[in-house]
């Protein structure tokens, strides 16, 4: 008899995690390896899809449940709403690194403009 739709979502999602986590180790040892910035920055990146991959690994267990007395339908919304958290997360992940990338641009900007034109009042910028 074939196993029920849980028990084959959860290890799916187990799955997943042992890939994703793989990968990113795998990632993160060979660009430490080479010395490769990008393959690291990718490595961290990948993280990201790890934590992501957990949490759909816990939703899936729980939003398989069967209705109880609280939850009439059951607990399949729970997958929704996690969709949406995750999503939520990497926005934010998104864009606080646009943010950190725009004010990294600005101060070489400032930095040419002030090499370009020996201007004293460039003095305070940080390096």
């Amino acid at each position: 008899m074939d196993a029920p739709v849980h028990t084959v979502k959860s290890r799916v999602a187990a799955i997943s995690i042992f890939a994703s986590a793989g990968m990113a180790a795998a990632k993160m040892v060979v660009g430490i390896a080479i010395g490769s910035l990008a393959l690291i920055s990718e490595a961290l990146h990948s993280s990201v899809d790890v934590v992501a991959t957990i949490v759909t690994w816990m939703v899936v267990r729980v939003s398989d449940l069967p209705a109880d007395k609280e939850h009439h339908y059951g607990h399949g919304k729970l997958e929704s709403l996690s969709a949406l958290g995750i999503i939520a997360m990497l926005y934010v992940l998104a864009g606080g690194f646009s943010s950190n990338h725009t004010a990294a641009c600005a101060r070489v900007r400032r930095r040419r403009r002030c090499r370009r034109f020996r201007s004293s009042s460039c003095s305070s910028i940080s390096p």
